[in-house]
């Protein structure tokens, strides 16, 4: 049996043996609200530690031999400061990468070094009403919906920021391929993943392009913990990761997208914040088990949802001890 069918027949059978909690942890690298932008490091990665990932390329004119070139040349980022360098590097090196696989492992070096030190290059930390004076909104204004066209609009287009101060940390972002997180009030740069496939769409495997797609859908899902995105929307980013782990059984990123669908799919199966399941998520669940019938998490969400409707839709403990065999 592939892998795939090994993870959802364990999950499946978890919910037949043994909660989930209403709450998501928040991510980690938070912190409290700093006074004023952090200005822009005018020497951009000077703050940034040296990656040590390197990956290995053949050389040109060379033959590959099985899985590995015969003679190849390293590809390091041992004195790389800044996320532009770093891309520029790879680049360089996929255009002489004869394979595929090849080019995904540069890639992988990258993306590695990208992980843990893009962000640093850009030392800015902000919060909600900042951002929002900064780019001329109004003291009324949807949180979320500024983040998103700041991560949009704001970061293709910069020259727009009438602050000239956040317009440099703007700036500076979109160079070094980063975005904005929120949770809580506060804002701060993290890596684009979304970004990197878009610029490197070109040179990477489907399977990898499938991944970026996976970790970009994953940014600015929860606030304070709790889900702030639609419950349908949160559902397709479900289905997005159990396609991806039945499409790439023998993936690197394999562990990585298990651990993220177990997560949302506690989520959508929790997000009942109170004694009573929310009529939004109730409907999210039709629609879920017409949109994809068939599936291995539709078997899940069906069986839920029919737990639900005995339970007259309240969280029972009979519900609870559902969600925790998911979890499991």
């Amino acid at each position: 049996m592939k892998k795939l069918s090994s993870f959802f027949v364990i999950l499946l059978f978890g919910v037949l043996l043994v909660g989930c909690s209403n709450r998501v942890s928040t991510p980690s690298d938070q912190g409290t609200t700093g006074e004023g932008f952090s200005k822009v490091n005018q020497e951009q990665g000077e703050t940034t530690e040296k990656g040590g990932n390197s990956a290995e390329i053949p050389a040109p004119g060379s033959a590959p031999s099985e899985g590995e070139a015969a003679d190849k040349v390293a590809l390091d980022f041992d004195d790389v400061k800044t996320p532009v360098e770093a891309m520029e590097r790879f680049t360089e090196a996929a255009t002489r990468a004869p394979e595929q696989k090849t080019r995904d492992r540069l890639f992988r070096g990258l993306l590695a070094w990208m992980e843990e030190n893009a962000a640093g290059v850009v030392p800015f930390y902000g919060n909600h009403l900042q951002v929002a004076e900064a780019v001329g909104k109004e003291k009324e204004y949807d949180p979320r919906a500024l983040i998103e066209e700041l991560n949009t609009t704001f970061l293709e287009n910069p020259e727009r920021i009438p602050d000239e101060e956040f317009r440099r940390v703007v700036e500076a972002m979109a160079e070094n391929g980063l975005a904005l997180a929120t949770a809580e009030g506060d804002v701060w740069p993290v890596l684009n993943y979304r970004f990197l496939k878009d610029r490197f769409a070109q040179v990477l495997s489907r399977e990898l392009r499938d991944y970026l797609e996976i970790r970009a859908a994953f940014l600015n899902i929860y606030n304070e913990g709790y889900v702030v995105i639609p419950w349908d929307q949160l559902a397709d980013n479900i289905m997005q990761m159990e396609e991806f782990i039945k499409n790439y059984p023998d993936s690197p990123e394999y562990e990585k997208v298990k651990e993220l669908y177990q997560r949302e799919l506690n989520s959508y199966l929790g997000g009942t914040y109170g004694d009573q399941v929310q009529q939004d998520l109730r409907e999210s669940y039709c629609r879920f088990l017409d949109r994809y019938e068939g599936s291995d998490t539709c078997a899940i969400v069906k069986e839920f949802y029919h737990l639900l409707e005995q339970n007259d839709f309240k969280k029972t403990e009979q519900v609870d001890d559902f969600l925790k065999r998911v979890k499991q």
